[in-house]
């Protein structure tokens, strides 16, 4: 999908007064009955609107799913402005790509402006609500420009290009190819340590694209931190319906509280189904972080089955070629004036850079040039350092580092298991009965049956199994009472305290003896509290 920005000027034969009064009311109409005639052109993902208009100009947005729609809709607009408006000299001035973040504000602004006969909620045939919660959305523009072989080899020089990079350019301006578009033969897989360094590779294949007329849109839409729940979503399926003949980049990566891959294969399997498609008309960037490979290798094998991918590695090169890669990215930014000569003592001394790693030096200057050349007075300032803290080792992994207890690990692993599968089961509406999750631990004095209560109990809380994850731990004092009645109240106001959580209740046995002191009325009414709470307490007992 191609979308635009364009500007038109003219010479009104009639203009009036169209600040207010009748006037302002016979200019709208005028252009109401443009947009009417634009409207009814509609189709098949073009469209076209008037979205501001004066006397001497008007400014139309315009999508089209056909790479030579926008000339056919330019001199369709001409017609109508010059039959409907009366205006002379009808000329286009202004021709600009733009992102559909930008075709949603002009919209809104044109019903702002009251210059289109159709409520807001009829323009969500065009499907362009890309917002979603499951993964973020970028997009950029990449301007179509001059950009010959030549000017590929620069900057791939420029960037330290791998040699799969540069063998990619060969094919690209190969003159063997047609320079017309019929669809994407190949898609592409970044490696790279950073999203920076692949954007880099990115913008530099679509700008080689686009100068081979292989890719009609400059339109880049990039995304990021893709959760887990991102399936059957539309903002996902809208965006891919909306990027015919532009590029979209998926970064791999995932979200950053995800620990393994299996995670991710309903993602991976909707998205690859999505990918498959749109691949003939809408090109496909696959960002792999070579730090953090996320669900890039299901991802890929799934894809590769379908569809041609070739292999792009993030460039790599020596002190020299690290130099002029810093001095590019200096250059290209706000600081360029503040650059010296000591720009090279930022690099370390060794053979061989990253992309990544000049990205990370430059980063670090800007810094220094913030403090040090551009807000002198923070020059010697005592940053904030936090303290340094043990980090808490997570309850499963303690417990799966003592020594001993298979059976235990085996049951851990098992109760843990039973429960992602049930929250599977529920999401899918399959309806499950519960099960009964008090435990009894037992054993000779000192053999860690407490110790091991207590882990199992904060593995439960920190895998969301409980409803609260709220811990209560008590012993025979805490329940037992001194006169007739006491201790039933104890108990049940302990279970109350602990519902949607834990009861943990420490050396148990100790309520069973002979002294008639009330023990077995706390027994019998814990397990009376069991039954009634099976469905929201967990209650360890030893």
């Amino acid at each position: 999908m191609l979308c635009y920005e364009l500007g038109f000027t003219y010479r009104l034969k009639d203009i009036g007064d169209i600040e207010s009064g009748d006037g302002k009311d016979a200019f709208e109409l005028k252009v109401r009955s443009v947009n009417k005639q634009l409207k009814a052109k509609w189709g098949g993902k073009s469209c076209s609107i008037v979205m501001k208009a004066d006397t001497e100009s008007l400014g139309v947005v315009m999508i089209t799913s056909e790479p030579d729609g926008r000339d056919v809709m330019c001199s369709f607009i001409k017609e109508n402005v010059t039959n409907l408006m009366g205006a002379e000299d009808v000329n286009c001035t202004l021709i600009r790509e733009i992102t559909v973040k930008e075709v949603n504000a002009a919209f809104d602004r044109c019903f702002d402006s009251n210059f289109i006969d159709m409520r807001r909620r009829s323009f969500s045939e065009l499907e362009l609500d890309f917002d979603s919660r499951t993964f973020t959305l970028e997009e950029r523009i990449v301007e179509d420009s001059a950009y010959d072989k030549e000017k590929a080899e620069s900057e791939a020089v420029a960037l330290m290009a791998d040699s799969s990079l540069r063998n990619e350019l060969d094919r690209i301006y190969s003159d063997i190819n047609q320079e017309r578009f019929y669809g994407f033969p190949v898609h592409y897989h970044i490696k790279s340590e950073s999203m920076s360094s692949a954007m880099d590779i990115v913008e530099l294949l679509v700008k080689a694209l686009r100068y081979k007329k292989r890719l009609p849109a400059g339109r880049l839409s990039i995304v990021t931190s893709i959760e887990r729940g991102c399936f059957d979503e539309s903002g996902m399926e809208n965006l891919l319906k909306g990027s015919g003949l532009s590029a979209v980049v998926f970064e791999m990566k995932g979200d950053d509280e995800s620990e393994y891959a299996s995670e991710y294969e309903r993602v991976v399997k909707y998205l690859t189904g999505q990918i498959k498609r749109f691949k003939d008309d809408t090109l496909f960037f696959l960002v792999e972080n070579t730090a953090d490979n996320g669900f890039s290798g299901s991802f890929l094998k799934r894809l590769s089955e379908e569809m041609e991918i070739i292999t792009i590695n993030e460039g790599r090169g020596d002190k020299a070629e690290a130099l002029e890669y810093l001095k590019r990215l200096v250059n290209g930014s706000r600081f360029a004036e503040l650059a010296d000569d000591d720009l090279y003592k930022v690099l370390e001394d060794k053979n061989s850079f990253l992309a990544t790693d000049v990205q990370k030096y430059f980063d670090k200057w800007k810094k220094r040039c913030l403090c040090e050349k551009v807000y002198v007075s923070y020059k010697s300032f005592k940053s904030y350092v936090p303290e340094k803290k043990h980090k808490k080792v997570k309850a499963y992994k303690r417990l799966m580092g003592m020594t001993g207890l298979t059976e235990v690990k085996e049951l851990t692993d098992q109760i843990l298991a039973f429960y992602r599968l049930k929250k599977m089961r529920e999401r899918y509406r399959i309806e499950e009965k519960d099960i009964s999750r008090h435990m009894v631990f037992t054993g000779n004095p000192g053999c860690a049956k407490t110790t091991v209560a207590r882990l199992i109990a904060e593995v439960l809380s920190e895998e969301q199994i409980l409803e609260t994850g709220v811990f209560v731990e008590c012993g025979r004092s805490d329940l037992v009472g001194k006169y007739v009645g006491w201790t039933a109240k104890n108990v049940r106001r302990k279970f109350l305290d602990a519902k949607g959580g834990i009861l943990f209740i420490d050396e148990a046995y100790s309520l069973l003896d002979d002294s008639h002191s009330f023990g077995d009325e706390a027994i019998n009414t814990i397990v009376q509290e069991m039954e009634h709470s099976c469905n929201s307490e967990v209650t360890p007992i030893e």
